[in-house]
């Protein structure tokens, strides 16, 4: 179980009991006004449910928060305004980062903030700030340095943005080739933070009491190099979270490749026929509908998911189902397809694996580890049935532009325009939205999921594709040898299909 729940919602969306909450989160840990302020000097800053409501109660405020998974406790919260001008893009500024005092150093701010600050086409993302660790987590989150100079060349836009999101009234400016602050009259005891920073990477000048950094990067700066080799690999190493993340974000009810169970099972049947009492494992079985459509057909089914979201999708959709087949027997177990491996007398008659589970990895490794799991829960003589993704229908699609070296072409990768058409529709072959690694075939897109009650997000998503060769090898490897191939597409399973049309191969295996 994961230790923090995190979401986010439209500021004019929060109850009161929740605004209340995120008013004592701030009052017990943002800060203490300084020595110098002329309004409690060295107490603890706190603001009321109703001051904390009329400020950010507005329209494109949105209010991104972390619970503690066990006993429900807000632990962390980040205010942001995001707005949208036509002729450049999309603006996002942080109003506030609060994390209790007891709960630091455990990456909340840090995925508040990157959640924020993560979508790659936005014109700009900011903030204004006495800490200048939060400057340094600006950078860190878009790659890009925070230049006075530039700030100084786009305060025009920041202006318009601060006027309309209304965040302090009557702020001073003073933004120079130097330095970039703003007067908001607010002294708050910073020493502890600015002590913490290498002030020779510090370029946006030393704070005047009452004053805040007002930090900026936009996407027109060229990314850093030194930031994207340090700090690119947190945002696409392709780890376990971030697969179930993506994954379990997906809307499976809506894809249309999701529809045509009974038919991609009745094509897998004509080919492996088994007695109605066999038993079967589905490995990454998503929601079930393959695990369910066996089921009703008397099969004794065993479905397994990384994802608990779509465990708990697949439990209830076995309950609805049976209350017109009552006796179907399917069940659902969360656990990573790399090493499920059943009791020896559980060995079953077939393995399913469709849909990119083999190849969601971007190392042969896992993949690797995937067949052979496989492999070593099938009783002796049975069959597995495994479908990747098609290489070959992808460079049917590409030009040499879709082609790059991710060691040297950094700046490339990253500029790489983000889809959002995996959490709607699953489609990851336009090739407009993805790049192709010279020297190791990786597949690498962006995409952004939104607007669906958990943090925003944007994944650097790497995967394997597989000419029918490759694959073919990576099982015979593994130990199986092949019965059969195809190339498929969602719904249609059948025999003589042309490479060049399908999205899939599918191979049948032996053991």
């Amino acid at each position: 179980m994961e230790k923090y729940k995190y979401s986010v919602k439209k500021a004019i969306d929060m109850t009161e009991a929740e605004f209340e909450k995120c008013a004592h989160l701030f009052s017990v840990s943002y800060g203490k006004y300084s020595e110098k302020s002329d309004y409690k000097p060295g107490e603890q800053i706190a603001m009321s449910k109703r001051f904390f409501e009329k400020r950010y109660k507005k329209a494109n405020v949105y209010i991104a928060t972390c619970y503690h998974a066990c006993n429900g406790v807000l632990v962390g919260q980040a205010i942001y305004a995001r707005r949208y001008y036509a002729g450049y893009g999309t603006m996002t500024w942080v109003m506030q980062l609060v994390v209790n005092a007891h709960h630091r150093k455990e990456g909340i701010g840090s995925k508040l903030l990157h959640s924020i600050w993560g979508f790659s086409d936005d014109f700009a993302w900011g903030l204004a700030t006495a800490n200048p660790c939060t400057v340094k987590a600006l950078e860190r989150a878009t790659l890009r340095r925070c230049n006075p100079t530039v700030i100084q060349q786009n305060l025009s836009h920041i202006q318009r943005f601060e006027q309309d999101i209304q965040f302090v009234e009557n702020i001073e400016y003073d933004v120079t080739e130097q330095r970039s602050e703003i007067n908001t009259r607010f002294f708050i005891d910073n020493r502890e933070f600015v002590n913490s920073v290498d002030a020779s990477s510090w370029k946006m000048g030393e704070l005047k009491p009452g004053y805040e950094w007002l930090a900026f990067t936009f996407r027109s700066q060229p990314v850093d190099k030194e930031l994207f080799k340090k700090h690119f690999t947190e945002f696409a190493e392709f780890s376990e979270s971030k697969l179930i993340d993506a994954y379990s974000r997906m809307h499976m009810q809506k894809q249309p490749w999701a529809q045509h169970s009974d038919e991609e099972v009745d094509e897998i049947l004509k080919t492996i026929e088994f007695p109605r009492a066999a038993k079967i494992l589905d490995v990454g079985c998503g929601r079930g509908r393959h695990s369910v459509s066996l089921a009703k057909r008397g099969y004794r089914v065993t479905g397994v998911d990384f994802s608990g979201k779509n465990v708990r999708y697949a439990k209830n959709f076995v309950k609805r189902t049976k209350e017109k087949s009552p006796n179907i027997v399917c069940n659902f177990i969360t656990a990573d397809a790399r090493n499920y491996l059943l009791p020896a007398d559980k060995k079953v008659d077939l393995a399913l694996c469709l849909f990119d589970v083999i190849g969601s990895f971007p190392d042969e490794e896992n993949n690797m580890q995937i067949l052979n799991n496989l492999y070593n829960n099938i009783k002796p003589k049975g069959y597995a049935v495994i479908s990747v993704m098609n290489l070959d229908f992808l460079l049917s699609k590409t030009t040499e532009e879709s082609y790059f070296d991710v060691n040297k072409d950094y700046e490339l990768l990253y500029s790489m325009q983000p889809g959002k058409k995996m959490q709607s529709s699953g489609e990851v072959f336009d090739e407009k939205y993805l790049l192709i690694d010279k020297n190791t075939g990786i597949v690498y897109h962006k995409e952004q999921f939104d607007e669906d009650g958990q943090l925003p997000a944007e994944y650097v998503i790497r995967d394997k594709r597989y000419k029918m060769n490759e694959i073919i090898e990576l099982a015979k490897q593994c130990g199986f040898k092949t019965i059969e191939t195809r190339y498929v597409r969602a719904g249609k399973f059948y025999k003589n299909q042309k490479s060049e049309d399908c999205k899939e191969i599918l191979l049948v295996l032996q053991k």
